[in-house]
C-alpha cells in the first residue's frame, strides 16, 4: 500500500532534516506521525519504518540539527538519502521488518561510535543482519531490489545501457570501411576523424594484379 500524501509529507520532512534546514523538533512536527486520541500509523509501512530508523539520528532531550557532534556517519547518511528517494517513488515497501526503535538495532550512542574501533559491526552490516528477506537487497534498503533504486538514481545510464544492449548485434556485425571509402567521404567534405580513433578495423583497398 502506497500512501502518497503521507509519503510526500515524510519526504519533505526527511529532506529538510538531512539538509540541516530543521531541528529534530521541527522534523518530528513535520513528519506524519500518529497523533493522540487513537490516531494510528498510516497503513503504508514505509512511513513507520523510515521514521523508526530515523529516530536514532537525534537526541530526544535537545533540539539540534544534524551537524557538529550530531552529524550522521557516512553510512547512515546514505541510508537517509535513500529514504528520501524511496518516499518520492511509487514503490511498495516490500520488507516485513518495520520496527527499529524497540529492537535497539541502532541508538544515538552507537551511531556516534560505530566504525571507530575495529571490532564494531558497521551500520550496513547491522541493518543487513536485522533484515530477514533473502530475496531483498539490504544494501539498498528501504528499496527491496537494487534495480528499483538504480533506475531512480541513474535513469539515463540505465537507458544508455539498454540502448547499447539492443544495438550490440548491429555493432558487432557492421562491415569495416575501406581506406578508399574514407577518401571518398573526405572528398565530399564529410568529417572522417571518427575513423582514426585507434579503434575498430580499416581495410585497405584491394590491389589489382599487374
Amino acid at each position: 500500500m502506497v500512501d502518497r500524501e503521507a509519503r510526500q509529507q515524510a519526504a519533505h520532512a526527511v529532506r529538510r532534516f538531512l539538509d540541516c534546514e530543521t531541528t529534530n523538533d521541527v522534523y518530528e512536527s513535520e513528519y506524519p506521525l500518529p497523533g493522540l486520541f487513537g490516531k494510528h500509523w498510516s497503513q503504508d509501512l514505509a512511513i513507520r519504518a523510515i521514521y523508526e530508523l530515523s529516530w536514532s539520528w537525534f537526541d530526544d532531550f535537545n533540539a539540534h540539527k544534524l551537524e557538529g557532534k550530531y552529524e550522521l556517519p557516512v553510512e547512515m547518511r546514505m541510508i537517509g538519502e535513500r529514504c528520501a528517494l524511496f518516499l518520492g517513488s511509487g514503490h511498495e515497501y516490500d520488507w516485513k521488518e518495520f520496527k527499529f526503535i524497540s529492537t535497539g538495532i541502532f541508538s544515538r550512542s552507537e551511531l556516534i561510535t560505530l566504525g571507530l574501533t575495529d571490532h564494531q559491526v558497521g551500520i550496513n552490516e547491522s541493518l543487513a543482519a536485522y533484515l530477514d528477506e533473502p530475496q531483498g537487497d539490504a544494501t539498498v534498503w528501504p528499496f527491496f531490489r537494487a534495480s528499483d533504486h538504480n533506475w531512480l538514481c541513474f535513469p539515463q545510464r540505465m537507458n544508455d545501457n539498454q540502448l547499447q544492449k539492443n544495438m550490440k548485434n548491429t555493432h558487432n556485425h557492421a562491415r569495416p570501411i575501406t581506406a578508399e571509402q574514407i577518401a571518398k567521404l573526405a572528398d565530399k567534405g564529410q568529417d572522417v576523424s571518427r575513423f582514426f580513433t585507434g579503434s575498430g578495423r580499416m581495410m585497405q583497398p584491394a590491389v589489382s594484379a599487374s
